[in-house]
């Protein structure tokens, strides 16, 4: 477990008052977001100890397995942009999936996303449910920074539709969405 202690207005008669936040092991972010609710400030963004999670497709807010980020205590950081190294694919998997490959400068364009901060047991339990062709591996970001991302594997990189001048699965999810009669 984890707790952040709060002073508080003082006690009737003067003496000391504070509110603890107390929190599931790893949800330090949660006890500290509600910490600074209640003094009126802005939290920190994140705090430290968690690991980097980048992702391009039906995990992204607003897409259908971002709640499983939500259900593992994620943290949006922030947008990210790949380096020009890489494919993107719409894959044959239900719910509709992108898959990103490297390749190396050929042919290859930089690839919109989101980074999420989450502890390492949630990464563990995300690692240990992620389904076929879906793949963790390393993904150079546009900064030159190396984050754990979503990739996918080959056969289903040689099955899938080359969606690469998108930039962005929901760039791609709009234009099939207005394709529609």
């Amino acid at each position: 477990m984890a707790a952040v202690s709060v002073p508080g207005e003082p006690a009737p008669g003067g003496g000391p008052f504070g509110v603890m936040f107390v929190v599931p092991a790893f949800a330090d972010q949660v006890a500290i977001d509600l910490a600074a609710r209640l003094l009126a400030e802005p939290p920190p963004l994140v705090v430290s100890g968690g690991v980097d999670l980048a992702v391009f497709g039906a995990h992204l807010r607003g897409q259908p397995l971002h709640s499983r980020l939500e259900s593992l205590g994620a943290r949006f950081i922030g947008l990210i942009t790949t380096s020009r190294d890489y494919r993107f694919l719409a894959l044959k998997t239900d719910p509709p999936k992108p898959g990103l490959v490297r390749c190396g400068g050929r042919e290859g364009a930089a690839i919109d996303g989101e980074i999420y901060r989450l502890s390492p047991a949630a990464i563990g339990m995300f690692l240990a449910e992620l389904p076929a062709p879906m793949a963790l591996t390393s993904v150079e970001l546009s900064d030159g920074r190396w984050v754990p991302g979503f990739g996918c594997s080959q056969d289903a990189a040689d099955n899938g539709v080359d969606i690469t001048p998108y930039r962005s699965w929901t760039a791609y999810l709009e234009d099939q969405a207005a394709a529609v009669p």
